[in-house]
């Protein structure tokens, strides 16, 4: 079985929750990436996906240079083990009915995975899911 590892993207992105959403679309547009963490002291405590960008800032006409990561952030962050099979990894978005994980290695957040790096095929080592 393939791992989570071996199809996560390892760039992690975070931001503070007071900053804007617009200069959060800007990096996520430069970094071609669909989410960025939100971390405060520290710590994570959400993340903010371009869904969330169009559906609680834009669909609701939010001021984009006003409006702040932590007024449309997601809460809480939903992580998996980087050893993890992809499939566990689908059944855990499935289930939580999200569409981003957070990969850990111990207690560190190590990369992202995306519902768009399952729906690539992988053919690694030739093993499939």
């Amino acid at each position: 079985m393939i791992t989570v590892k071996k199809i996560m993207t390892p760039n992690v992105y975070s931001l503070s929750p007071d900053t804007t959403i617009r200069k959060a679309s800007k990096l996520m547009k430069e970094k071609n990436i669909g989410s960025l963490y939100i971390k405060e002291n520290d710590k994570l405590i959400g993340v903010v996906t371009e869904t969330d960008i169009v559906r609680k800032g834009v669909a609701d006409n939010i001021d984009m240079d006003l409006a702040s990561l932590g007024d449309i952030m997601s809460s809480p962050v939903y992580t998996i083990d980087i050893n993890k099979t992809v499939t566990e990894a689908n059944e855990m978005m499935d289930k939580h009915k999200v569409r981003h994980l957070a990969v850990k290695e111990g207690e560190n957040i190590v990369g992202v995975i995306s519902a768009r790096d399952l729906l690539h095929p992988i053919y690694l080592d030739g093993e499939g899911w």
